[in-house]
């Protein structure tokens, strides 16, 4: 390497990427501060003009085991115990823990639009729609995770990616949702949305 531009490619960079390199020539740490905070800003900006208002039930992996799920799971589902109705037990609505979700919180989404497929079965109608979403950075999401919109459509979370990052830290995350069907467990689940 010429001795001349041995300050323009530092190894130092390649061991370490945060050390001295040639990006710290044009970006101070209150610059990248301020860039870092105004991509955030202007992706809350098209949510709350843009996004939807849902609510996010993050599924539960830990707590109370449910009695029933370990029998059921060769089966995928896990059902009421015969003989009991719905109010005499604590559902896990396919988690395997007691109650299955914790309490709703709010969250605006941008869903992508895309079109709807409605299939006929033998069982009748289903619909197919699985727009690719995004949201903001927090409160993190997982898959299996649930978005209910207003509509009260149950839309499962999955191919969470914080695509969008900058210098490590995340500015939004995308993920695919999948609409699931009025049959699904997760419906039995109230989820109040108060008028704006």
């Amino acid at each position: 390497m010429n001795e001349g531009n041995k300050n323009l490619y530092d190894d130092s960079f390649l061991v370490n990427p945060d050390s001295a390199s040639i990006f710290d020539s044009w970006m101070d740490q209150e610059q990248a501060s301020y860039y870092f905070n105004e991509i955030r800003r202007r992706a809350v900006f098209i949510l709350q003009n843009d996004g939807e208002d849902c609510k996010l039930l993050i599924r539960r992996i830990q707590g109370t085991i449910c009695p029933y799920f370990k029998d059921s799971q060769a089966e995928g589902q896990c059902p009421s115990p015969l003989g009991k109705t719905k109010s005499d037990i604590n559902k896990c609505y396919n988690t395997g823990y007691v109650g299955g979700y914790y309490d709703a919180i709010d969250l605006k989404v941008r869903f992508v639009a895309t079109g709807m497929k409605q299939l006929v079965q033998e069982a009748g109608r289903r619909i197919e729609y699985q727009p690719r979403s995004w949201t903001m950075w927090t409160p993190k999401l997982k898959d299996h995770d649930f978005i209910v919109t207003k509509r009260n459509e149950r839309f499962e979370i999955g191919g969470v990616n914080e695509i969008t990052r900058w210098r490590g830290l995340a500015v939004r995350q995308e993920f695919d949702t999948y609409l699931r069907p009025m049959t699904d467990p997760i419906y039995e689940i109230d989820v109040p949305f108060t008028p704006a």
